[in-house]
């Protein structure tokens, strides 16, 4: 019969401890470099806006909102004095290890804000953040603010501040709708149009603006409308529909064509296909559609639509070397 002997738990080579130890310590040290944020940081691209409902009321003596997503919170805390036009606002990100306080924007006017978003650009990430205050104007203004995580430093810088007179943003967009996040593949790009065609064709309800759209990050707003054809390209086909539907019957519009055509080229032109456009631009123009004196009747702009879209196309930089 064979002899069994019992020898005790069986123990682990030396070597072996060290190295379970080691790798303990640098995942831990990965959590605390990696901002002691929550699980929720691996998730998908998205983002939390506050719904208007919460954010109507204005700015009061001391008021405080709050915008949560996937286990983060960002809450805006507003010191309105009668003696300041300005609104001191505070801002704090939190997630179940760690807090963050927000850089304040350097001017903030607005009496509303109507923006306040957490917003996870791409997979992974820690969740930027957005707010943005309207001053209450017609057609203007909004005063956007926008924070982007800087994971090397484990804080959240301002990369833009338009709540300055003097800011500058370096891409276009509508100062009076401003930036809404959209879900486009995997990631979350910012929406907005560009404001230089307001008012430049027609009446400001006359004169649709071409979609802008951006991607974020601590380098700023960099425009990829370009990169995407099917989101343009439906705009771009809805914008040619209604051009051709208003120079049909621009006595019962009262419009006439001019705005939707211009919107319709600059889209065309992001892309790649301007000559093409420019071509239902010229079919109009030979059958008298795009008159002089229809274009002053409802834009009181003298002088040739066409000659002058292809000036403002040009200096927008939008259809070089696309169209003649």
């Amino acid at each position: 019969m064979e002899e069994v002997m019992w020898v005790g738990p069986r123990r682990r080579p030396r070597s072996y401890v060290v190295v379970v130890v080691v790798l303990v310590v640098v995942a831990a040290v990965s959590i605390l470099v990696t901002t002691g944020r929550s699980t929720a940081s691996s998730s998908r691209a998205g983002f939390s806006c506050l719904s208007p409902a919460k954010l109507g009321s204005g700015l009061g003596s001391r008021t405080a909102l709050r915008a949560r997503y996937d286990g983060f919170t960002v809450t805006l805390t507003a010191h309105k004095r009668r003696s300041e036009s300005s609104v001191p606002i505070d801002l704090v990100v939190a997630d179940a290890a760690s807090h963050w306080v927000l850089p304040r924007p350097s001017n903030f006017q607005a009496p509303y804000v109507d923006e306040l978003c957490l917003v996870r650009f791409h997979h992974g990430a820690v969740p930027d953040v957005i707010v943005e205050g309207f001053s209450g104007g017609a057609h203007c203004c909004q005063e956007p603010v926008f924070y982007a995580f800087n994971g090397a430093r484990n804080r959240y810088d301002k990369v833009v501040d338009l709540t300055s007179p003097a800011s500058t943003l370096g891409v276009a967009w509508d100062d009076n709708g401003g930036f809404a996040p959209v879900k486009v593949g995997d990631q979350i790009l910012l929406r907005t149009q560009d404001d230089h065609f307001a008012y430049a064709f027609g009446c400001f309800a006359c004169t649709p603006m071409p979609i802008q759209l951006d991607s974020f990050g601590l380098s700023g707003l960099t425009n990829v409308t370009g990169r995407h054809p099917l989101i343009v390209g439906r705009e771009a086909a809805q914008l040619k529909r209604l051009s051709l539907s208003q120079a049909a019957d621009e006595k019962r519009t009262g419009t006439g064509p001019f705005g939707p055509l211009a919107a319709f080229v600059a889209d065309a032109c992001d892309l790649g296909s301007g000559a093409e456009a420019w071509s239902t631009v010229e079919a109009l123009q030979r059958t008298g559609k795009l008159g002089d004196e229809l274009f002053y009747a409802n834009t009181l702009t003298r002088g040739s639509f066409v000659t002058k879209l292809r000036t403002f196309l040009d200096k927008g930089e939008y259809c070089v070397g696309q169209i003649g």
